[in-house]
C-alpha cells in the first residue's frame, strides 16, 4: 500500500465478496473505501415496499443477488462456482425479468445453451461451459427441470415481451429437449417398473435427475437416489404443455400443435395413475403438493384436496418450508390462488429455519443457497449469494401488491392479509416499469378499511378485482378504491 489513492482490481475476473480484509501497518484510521459493484447493465424495474422492514429486506437481497450473479450470464453464485446453471435460471426468469430489465442477459445465455445442447437433444446443466464436460456432466444432461429451462425461460421471455423472436430462435432445441424426453419415457426397466396400463409409454422411469434439490433434510445424494421420476412426469407433462402453446403461436402445422397436446396429456395421465391414488397425493413432502398444483396436472377434486393438503401441513409446520429449489417460488402463489392467503402469508412472514426472514434476521444482504446458510455457532455452509430462492419477490408482486402483467394483459388483484409482522401486513406498494408503461398499486389497512391506489399508464387497461370480489375493467388513470 502507497501513500494517496490505491486502486485494487481483478484483471480478466470478477469476485463476489461482502466483507475485505486489510493487513497493514499503515494507518487507517481515516481511510475511506469503496467497493464497485459489477454487472450487465440492466435497468431497475420494480420497486416494492410493505409495512414488513424484514421483508423490504428480502426484495432488496434478491435484487442484489441478481445483480452480483447476472454479469454477462446468469450464474448460480458469484463466489464458488459462478456457472450458468439452467436449472437455477428456469425458475428465477419470472421475478429476474420483472426485478430487473434482463431480457437480453437471458437471450445470451440460451444461445449458449443452443451451442451446447448434446445431438440426442439431452441439454447440458451449465451453458456456457466452465469446463471439457465429463461422463457425469454429460450423464446428468438429461435432468429433467434444468433440461426443461430451455422450454420455460424463451416462454417467460414471450410472455412479458410479446417478441415471437425469442421462441423461433429456440424453438429446435426445445423440440430437441421434448424429443429426448418422450425416448426416454420409451426406456422401460424390468423391475420395479410403474403401474401405469394405458399411458406406460408416456411415463419415464429411467435416467438420473436432481429432483427438488436442496430440500431441507435432504441431501444431495439423498436427493437424486431413486430417481425423481415423480419430478421427471411432471416436467415431461408440464414442457408439452407449453410447446404446444408455442407451436401455435408460431403457426407450426396444426399436426404437430395437435401430437404436443396428446403427447402432454398423455404424460399428464401417466403422472396421475402412478404417482397419485384415484387422484390423490399421499406425502408429507410440501413439494410433491406444490409441483402438480403449479403445473395443472390434477382433476379439478384433486386439485382443491391438494392444496388443502398443503394448507393443512403448513399450518402444522407453523409455516416452516420444507421446500427446496424447484418449488419455493410456487408454494405461496399456489397457495394463495386457492383461497389459502393466511397460510401463503404464514409461509413469506415465517422468521424461523426454514424461511425466507429467517436469513434476512441472520443479517444477510444476498439471497442464501440453502435455508440453514448459517446457523449460531457453526460455519457458514454452502453459497451465501444464490439468486434461485429469490423467485418469490415474483409472488410478492403479483400476490401480495396484485400487479399481475403477462402477455399483454394486466390484472391487478391483490391477495391480502391484515395482521402484525408476526402474521400479515398492514400495508404493501409496488411500482412495475413494464414494457406497457408505469404500473403503480398499492394498498393500505386504516381505521379497518382497505385503501387501495392504483395507476394504470396510457394504452393499457387492466381487468381489477378488489379483495371483495367486485371486478371491473379500468382504464388508463389514476385510481382510489376503499372496501
Amino acid at each position: 500500500m502507497k501513500a494517496g489513492y490505491n486502486h485494487y482490481h481483478a484483471n480478466f475476473t470478477i469476485m463476489g465478496f461482502r466483507y475485505v480484509k486489510i493487513e497493514t501497518n499503515a494507518d487507517l484510521s481515516k481511510a475511506v473505501f469503496y467497493a464497485h459493484a459489477v454487472y450487465s447493465q440492466m435497468m431497475d424495474t420494480l420497486s416494492l415496499t410493505t409495512s414488513n422492514t424484514a421483508l423490504n429486506q428480502l426484495v432488496k437481497n434478491a435484487m442484489w443477488s441478481q445483480k452480483g450473479n447476472f454479469c454477462d450470464i446468469p450464474t448460480d453464485c458469484p463466489t464458488r462456482e459462478r456457472a450458468g446453471w439452467t436449472g437455477d435460471a428456469g425458475i428465477f426468469a419470472y421475478t429476474g425479468l420483472r426485478l430487473m430489465e434482463s431480457v437480453p442477459v437471458f437471450k445470451k445465455w440460451l444461445r449458449q445453451c443452443r451451442y451446447t445442447q448434446l445431438s440426442d437433444g439431452r441439454v447440458m446443466n451449465i451453458a456456457p461451459p466452465n469446463n471439457k464436460p465429463g461422463f457425469f456432466a454429460k450423464l446428468l444432461a438429461g435432468s429433467v427441470a434444468w433440461g426443461d429451462a430451455i422450454i420455460i425461460v424463451p416462454w417467460e421471455i414471450y410472455q412479458l415481451t410479446g417478441d415471437k423472436r425469442v421462441l423461433s430462435e429456440n424453438y429446435s432445441m426445445m423440440c430437441n429437449w421434448y424429443s429426448f424426453l418422450k425416448k426416454e419415457a420409451r426406456k422401460k426397466k424390468l423391475f420395479n417398473k410403474s403401474h401405469s396400463k394405458k399411458n406406460r409409454n408416456y411415463v419415464i422411469e429411467k435416467g438420473m435427475n436432481y429432483g427438488e434439490w436442496c430440500e431441507p433434510g435432504r441431501s444431495a445424494a439423498e436427493s437424486m437416489k431413486d430417481g425423481n421420476y415423480d419430478v421427471a412426469n411432471a416436467y415431461f407433462a408440464y414442457s408439452g404443455m407449453l410447446m404446444s402453446k408455442i407451436a401455435k403461436i408460431l403457426d407450426r402445422p396444426e399436426a404437430e400443435v395437435n401430437e404436443l397436446i396428446r403427447v402432454s396429456e398423455k404424460a399428464r395421465q401417466g403422472y396421475i395413475e402412478v404417482y397419485t391414488e384415484n387422484g390423490l397425493i399421499t406425502t408429507e413432502r410440501q413439494c410433491q403438493l406444490v409441483r402438480p398444483l403449479a403445473f395443472g396436472l390434477l382433476h379439478e377434486e384433486a386439485d382443491k384436496l391438494a392444496a388443502k393438503q398443503l394448507a393443512v401441513m403448513v399450518k402444522r409446520e407453523n409455516g416452516k418450508l420444507n421446500t427446496g429449489f424447484l418449488t419455493t417460488p410456487e408454494i405461496c402463489r399456489q397457495l394463495a390462488k386457492r383461497g389459502y392467503i393466511k397460510e401463503a402469508y404464514q409461509l413469506l412472514l415465517n422468521p424461523q429455519m426454514p424461511g425466507w426472514l429467517y436469513e434476512v434476521n441472520q443479517g444477510a444482504t444476498t439471497l442464501w443457497e440453502n435455508w440453514d446458510g448459517i446457523q449460531p455457532g457453526k460455519e457458514p455452509k454452502a453459497s451465501l449469494n444464490h439468486y434461485s430462492y429469490g423467485a418469490v419477490v415474483g409472488w410478492i408482486m403479483d400476490g401480495v401488491c396484485g400487479i399481475h402483467y403477462c402477455d399483454g394483459e394486466l390484472i391487478i388483484q391483490p391477495e391480502i392479509y391484515i395482521g402484525d409482522d408476526a402474521n400479515g401486513l398492514t400495508s404493501a406498494k409496488a411500482t412495475y416499469d413494464s414494457p406497457a408503461g408505469k404500473i403503480e398499486m398499492g394498498w393500505d389497512y386504516i381505521n379497518e378499511k382497505v385503501h387501495i391506489h392504483l395507476f394504470i399508464p396510457v394504452g393499457l387497461e387492466a381487468k381489477l378485482i378488489l379483495p371483495n370480489g367486485t371486478q371491473q375493467r379500468v382504464l388508463a388513470g389514476e385510481y382510489n378504491y376503499m372496501c
